[in-house]
């Protein structure tokens, strides 16, 4: 997609992503949709719809168990007690570290496959 299109919907160009529509439940098991994936979507997107009417922009809604987050890299969405709204900016440095084999889930996640290596090889 070029920057114009981006700029047509409204996508800042600054952040220059390749951006899909995705449905989670393929992505995870390759197969439909479950009841729980059909609600997530919704709950998400009831976050992030939300936030935006509230003027909240550069803001990604994730869904967490409720907890807290790292100060300063977003707060709990005032409509639903499981979706936090993140700031984008953290979201793309962690996007970043993650591609880049670096912090800290990178390195759980490296740990984990080492890990489980000798299973998967059997």
């Amino acid at each position: 997609m070029d920057t114009a299109e981006l700029e047509r919907r409204g996508v800042s160009p600054e952040y220059p992503l390749e951006t899909r529509v995705t449905v989670l439940g393929h992505v995870v098991r390759g197969g439909r949709p479950s009841a729980f994936d059909r609600l997530l979507g919704s709950r998400l997107a009831n976050a992030a719809v939300r936030a935006l009417l509230r003027g909240e922009t550069r803001v990604m809604a994730a869904w967490m168990p409720p907890g807290e987050l790292p100060t300063g890299v977003g707060a709990r969405s005032p409509d639903d007690p499981y979706c936090f709204l993140i700031e984008l900016p953290a979201v793309l440095a962690a996007t970043r570290e993650l591609l880049e084999g670096r912090g800290p889930l990178a390195s759980w996640r490296s740990a984990i496959f080492r890990e489980l290596e000798t299973v998967l090889l059997l």
